[in-house]
Parts: structure tokens; sequence; C-alpha cells
């Protein structure tokens, strides 16, 4: 998880993990498949979120997709 990232919405610390944007290549689906990232889709947008909270979903509507891989 990151450290000193704390949801603004739960409050949780244990539970935000950034948001990746691009291609994957192995190494950030090893990540991903381990829960320390979130696949976040080839292109970021301008004010695409960073960080996701794992707990509460947080931020919403973010279009962040969970593939089952």
């Amino acid at each position: 998880m990151i450290k000193n990232q704390i949801c603004h919405n739960c409050s949780s610390a244990d539970f935000v993990v950034p948001i990746v944007y691009g291609y994957p290549h192995d190494e950030t689906m090893k990540e991903y498949k381990e829960g320390k990232i979130i696949l976040g889709g080839c292109v970021q947008e301008t004010g695409a979120p960073k960080f996701y909270c794992k707990k509460c979903g947080d931020p919403p509507n973010s279009g962040v997709l969970f593939m089952d891989i």
C-alpha cells in the first residue's frame, strides 16, 4: 500500500493503492495480481485519479475496471 496516503472517504490508510495507466507489462501485471496496484486503462485523461481505495471504492466513478486475470 501507499505510505502517507489516506482515503478521504473512509479514512483507511491500509487499502489505498496507486492507479497505473498505460499498457501493462509483466512487472505491472505481477503487481496487479498481488493487489499492489489498480489498472486504470491505457490512456490517462487529464484529471484522472492517481489513487484508489480498495476498501470503499473511492474515487467513485473513476472508470477503474476490475479485471479477473
